[in-house]
């Protein structure tokens, strides 16, 4: 799929803004370009459907380096690739309409990949609920570490 960024115009609806909204978290660790390429190259032109079914596919591939990586005993590196499985779930999930079950399925999928690896940073990442009123409020504390 080819993307043109010549529009002044890049609405959170467009694909231009949704691929450069991922390679925009590459310096974190939260994608990985050249996979992003080779995803983009199997999109269809014009293809919500496409688009949402190769981002949900190299999401599951990268969760299944990241299950064997941790097999093996690799923690940096299944956390790094459970990473960006989280975020892979997450550009698939942002095409999806609210009426959709795969919006509800990637979004607990991340989250649930996200807090299993919360315990693999240094510092420990502390997930948290705020209680809000009746409600609770999801959070996530990551502390800079002993001063």
């Amino acid at each position: 799929m080819q993307l043109d960024f010549r529009g002044r115009n890049m609405d959170v609806a467009t694909y231009p803004f949704r691929f450069m909204r991922i390679l925009g978290i590459a310096g974190t660790g939260g994608c990985e370009p050249s996979e992003c390429f080779l995803t983009l190259e199997r999109i269809k032109p014009n293809d919500e459907q496409s688009w949402i079914r190769e981002w949900a596919a190299l999401a599951e591939r990268i969760e299944r380096q990241a299950d064997k990586f941790l097999q093996d005993g690799e923690t940096l590196a299944a956390r790094q690739a459970y990473l960006r499985a989280t975020a892979y779930y997450q550009v698939a999930m942002f095409s999806l309409s609210p009426v959709d079950q795969r919006l509800f399925d990637y979004l607990i999928h991340s989250r649930e990949l996200f807090h299993k690896i919360a315990g693999m940073f240094s510092p420990q990442i502390e997930i948290l609920n705020i209680p809000f009123g009746e409600a609770r409020l999801p959070a996530y504390f990551l502390s800079a570490g002993k001063p």
